[in-house]
């Protein structure tokens, strides 16, 4: 009953009560104490007394015309009928609760705890007082440790619901922490309330960092390895859940203390924490890659100078991605390259492009005047000399030094020069046509398998032309198995007309002295090729080393157009190896 007041308590009692706080605080705090008991003695409780309470700030409830709610009672459990008496007129004692005979009620519920203690839940009545508190728009909250630890008490507190970043405020100010710390000092004497109130905390706080130690590294080995973390389902026990779960469910098999938090909390469902939600989950992966960005940047802030490297393509959603990349040289004078984000993208032409850049370097706090250098691929909109991305960074900051991507122009200049001769076309083609037929079908795939014994064929790539080199090797070095697998699928009466023609086919293309001359051939300048576009893309690449490289395969190329070269091609391909017809 939020009217009644609690009887008036002597004075003899007030000083008592100074007594006990002065000896269990310590001497510069004994004034303010004194002065809150003086205060709001009537509302400080001792012992078995019941709570205080004042009726200075007395309201009312207006229903209005709405219609009373009679919720319907919960069967109780005859076991569980005389606490609920009990505590109903332990209530009604204290003037708490009073008979009633208003329309609408609300259920209470006895529930059994896991320590052995029983409780009564005043259902809907919990609810009702929430909605009520929310509406006590005058209400003022005041920090204890203030109240408590500061040598003049606050009169305001804090009113102004609508700013709650004042909460942060106050929780870093210096009258916030060294009231904190005072309460620290006051919980560490043994027999006071504070002392028990802290042990408890410091329990539940080491319970909580022990699961948590082992959740984050479930979580960083996922994020190492790069593989998913959610499944169909969020349950443990069951076959089908996620492969955080399971990890999870592996570990406790080995661990006593993660077994028993996951038999607890593990299936307890939304309101519990238990750390192992996907929402957690998620969050941790959140802090983490915030946590692993923000060093980046810094490293780049300390280096104060970088170049900047961003290229686009399609994901599994069809969505365009621009991959940012930061160049810059470490503290130890090593140059280093860092993924900054994906990007969606919705447009391509070179201004989009520009207010990306500029966008992500303000977003991260990088000053775009400090670049230095940048690089993309050979496309229009990037190296465009008047409307390029190149050309609009350079009308901003002329300093940065356009350089095309090195190992992108050597795979254009290799896929061009290979698309101008129909010999080359063909042959590029075959090697794709022999994979797809081997590999539309487990039965011939088996046959190449049991037939070579070298590499198996290899699909072109889609990405890098100088990895043609992969297929084109495997067909070298089983040129003549890979012919006998496609004799004998083509032999085979139990396979179609359709697979065996096929076969035949591409077994008397195999029969072509030309294609084993080009094969050789290609396997000799892919091999340097891809070797030279490996060594491109390494980190620690100087510009002038580019430059050697591209001279050295220039040289290379040059020196297979003479006819020594030419008759060692030959004989590698009429070789006992190939087992060509002569």
């Amino acid at each position: 009953m939020l009217g009644a007041t609690t009887p008036a308590r002597t004075d003899e009692r007030t000083q008592n009560l100074i007594v006990q706080e002065r000896k269990l605080c310590p001497l510069e705090y004994q004034p303010v104490i004194s002065d809150i008991v003086n205060n709001y003695s009537v509302v400080i409780a001792i012992g078995n007394e019941p709570p205080g309470r004042i009726d200075r700030f007395p309201f009312s409830i207006e229903t209005g015309q709405a219609e009373p709610i009679r919720s319907k009672p919960y069967k109780v459990p005859i076991h569980f009928q005389g606490e609920i008496e009990r505590e109903i007129n332990e209530l009604r004692e204290q003037g708490l609760f009073e008979e009633s005979e208003f329309l609408c009620t609300s259920p209470i519920a006895a529930i059994r705890k896991k320590d052995g203690l029983e409780a009564c839940k005043f259902r809907n009545c919990e609810k009702i007082m929430d909605g009520i508190l929310s509406k006590l728009r005058k209400s003022v909250l005041f920090s204890m440790q203030a109240i408590f630890y500061q040598r003049k008490c606050p009169t305001q507190g804090f009113n102004d619901w609508k700013n709650s970043k004042r909460f942060e405020e106050h929780e870093k100010s210096t009258t916030h922490r060294s009231c904190i710390l005072a309460n620290i000092f006051r919980a560490q004497k043994k027999g006071l309330l504070d002392s028990h109130l802290e042990n408890q905390t410091e329990k539940e706080r080491t319970y909580r960092r022990k699961v948590l130690v082992r959740v984050v590294a479930v979580v960083k080995f996922l994020a190492l390895i790069g593989l998913a973390f959610l499944g169909e389902n969020e349950v443990f026990g069951l076959e089908n859940n996620s492969l955080f779960l399971g990890i999870i469910e592996l570990l406790a098999q080995f661990d006593p203390f993660l077994a028993n938090h996951v038999s607890r909390l593990g299936n307890a469902g939304r309101g519990t924490l238990s750390y192992m939600s996907s929402t957690i989950c998620n969050e941790f992966i959140e802090l983490m890659t915030k946590k692993v960005l923000n060093n980046i940047i810094a490293a780049v802030k300390t280096a104060k100078y970088f170049a900047i490297s961003v290229d686009s393509t399609p994901d599994i959603s069809h969505t365009d991605q621009l991959t940012f990349i930061v160049r810059f040289v470490d503290s130890s004078g090593k140059p280093v390259e860092r993924f900054i984000k994906f990007i969606p993208l919705s447009g391509h032409d070179g201004e989009t492009m520009m207010n990306v850049v500029l966008d992500t370097l303000l977003e991260h706090e990088l000053s775009i005047m400090d670049c230095r250098g940048q690089s993309y691929d050979n496309a229009s909109n990037m190296s465009g000399k008047y409307n390029g991305l190149q050309a609009r960074i350079k009308k901003i900051n002329p300093l940065p030094v356009y350089v095309p991507c090195s190992a992108h122009s050597l795979n254009l200049v290799g896929s061009c020069a290979a698309e101008c001769c129909v010999a080359a076309v063909s042959f590029f083609g075959l090697l794709q046509a022999l994979f797809n037929f081997f590999s539309a079908s487990t039965h011939r795939w088996s046959i190449l398998k049991s037939t070579i014994h070298g590499d198996v064929m290899k699909s072109l790539s889609t990405t890098r032309w100088s990895a043609q080199h992969d297929a084109t090797h495997a067909l070298k070095d089983s040129f003549a198995e890979i012919r006998s697998a496609l004799i004998q699928i083509a032999e085979d009466e139990d396979q179609t007309a359709t697979t065996r023609g096929e076969a035949a086919s591409l077994a008397s293309e195999l029969e072509d002295f030309e294609l084993a001359l080009l094969c050789v051939l290609w396997d000799c300048i892919l091999e340097r090729l891809n070797a030279t576009n490996k060594t491109l893309q390494k980190t620690e690449i100087e510009m002038a080393t580019c430059a050697n490289l591209y001279a050295g395969l220039v040289e290379f190329v040059i020196s297979l157009h003479n006819d020594e070269a030419f008759e060692m091609f030959e004989e590698k391909a009429a070789g006992e190896r190939l087992q060509l017809p002569g």
